[in-house]
């Protein structure tokens, strides 16, 4: 009306699906996602999704002050989730700064998780994963170090639209 109020309307879409974004890729996937489409009372979509190799590493202050050392608990501890798996293979790295007492620049330790945020290195991957005989840390470093997964995590990168589908 003139007015512009009281109306009702009712409103029939219908589609198919061109494309899905990818907001998050997620991380570290052991196989390939399986995605549903759902909702929309459509049916027939065929969505795949495609994954890439990235690496990951996270950097952490090895300083005493502020820093994320713990020389009681032989650990190391990060700002954020880490994302490392229990007795998964990384890399100490310094960037040419002092290295924390106990640990070897550049060389290969395997992880424990204490928690989401903390960390403790182990020389064999058995000694990780029962938690026992940690890397003895008796000194702090100097500086933002980092610790570097060997191998690189799958995450989702786009996904691929086999059959739109239809009466979505």
């Amino acid at each position: 009306d003139s007015v512009g109020t009281g109306v009702s309307a009712y409103c029939e879409v219908q589609g198919s699906i061109e494309r899905i974004d990818v907001v998050d890729g997620g991380f570290d996937y052991l196989s390939r996602p399986t995605l549903k489409i759902s909702g929309g009372n459509g049916s027939g979509c065929i969505a795949n999704a495609n994954l890439i190799l990235k690496e990951h590493s996270l950097t952490f202050d090895s300083t005493e002050i502020g820093g994320y050392v713990n020389l009681t608990n032989n650990t190391i501890g990060f700002t954020t989730y880490h994302k490392f798996r229990d007795g998964e293979l990384v890399t100490y790295i310094t960037d040419a700064q002092t290295a924390i007492a106990g640990l070897t620049t550049n060389a290969p330790y395997f992880c424990a998780i204490k928690d989401a945020t903390t960390i403790s290195l182990h020389s064999t991957y058995s000694d990780a994963i029962t938690g026992i005989s940690s890397i003895s840390l008796t000194g702090y470093g100097e500086g933002i170090q980092e610790i570097k997964c060997a191998n690189k995590k799958r995450v989702v990168s786009s996904v691929s639209i086999g059959s739109s589908g239809s009466n979505y």
